[in-house]
């Protein structure tokens, strides 16, 4: 029988998930576990085993560069941002930051069952590291167009990252980092252009990376 969404103490899964992110705690979000304490239950089931869609396209972009002074960052689908997340931890020791902000709710426009089902899932099977780096987890779906319609249908949780959402230009300084790598589904969105435009002035190297040109 399969756990249900209740019976998941989200303190717990948000440790995890928080476990060994240090100087990178502050850009960690409460606000998806903070909003399952009202979500209503329902059963959870078996996360996937192994990485997804981009997930190979991932991995050469971490393999081909020093996680020691590499900011790394995906953004993609939030369902995929959590899995992947998962496996870069597990395999590759850089810890994931997730960055989301989203309020979840059963009738927003961000996060559905799939979603929250990844992020308690794995959350549960986070284990400890000996890190080696870090990557910053973003959800591409976290603003987009909706039509009227679906706006008044739906309860709107989009968001945009704002300063105090990603590494100041000082902090990456401190830490060493001088390459950010930015990894992203079909189109870049602006709230993240700004942020690497702002970085790039002050001699951080920039790599973008559309992953759909990466895809297997």
């Amino acid at each position: 029988m399969n756990t249900k969404l209740s019976e998941i103490d989200f303190l717990q899964v948000y440790n995890k998930w928080n476990n060994g992110l240090d100087t990178f705690k502050c850009f960690f979000r409460a606000t998806n576990f903070v909003a399952l304490k009202h979500y209503p239950d329902f059963e959870l089931s078996k996360v996937p085993e192994e990485g997804g869609d981009y997930f190979q396209a991932i991995s050469s972009q971490l393999e081909k560069y020093s996680p020691q002074d590499t900011l790394f960052i995906i953004d993609i689908t939030g369902t995929e941002a959590i899995r992947t997340a998962f496996f870069v931890r597990k395999i590759y020791s850089i810890a994931p930051i997730l960055v989301f902000n989203g309020v979840l709710h059963p009738f927003g426009l961000i996060g559905d069952k799939t979603y929250i089902n990844y992020l308690v899932g794995y959350g549960m099977l986070t284990e400890d590291i000996v890190k080696k780096g870090h990557l910053l987890v973003l959800d591409h779906n976290r603003f987009d167009e909706y039509s009227d319609e679906e706006l008044k249908e739906n309860f709107n949780n989009q968001y945009e990252l704002g300063e105090e959402d990603l590494p100041s230009v000082e902090q990456l300084d401190l830490l060493g980092y001088k390459k950010v790598v930015y990894m992203y589904e079909q189109n870049e969105k602006e709230d993240l252009t700004c942020y690497l435009e702002h970085l790039s002035q002050y001699d951080i190297s920039i790599e973008k990376v559309n992953l759909a040109n990466h895809s297997s």
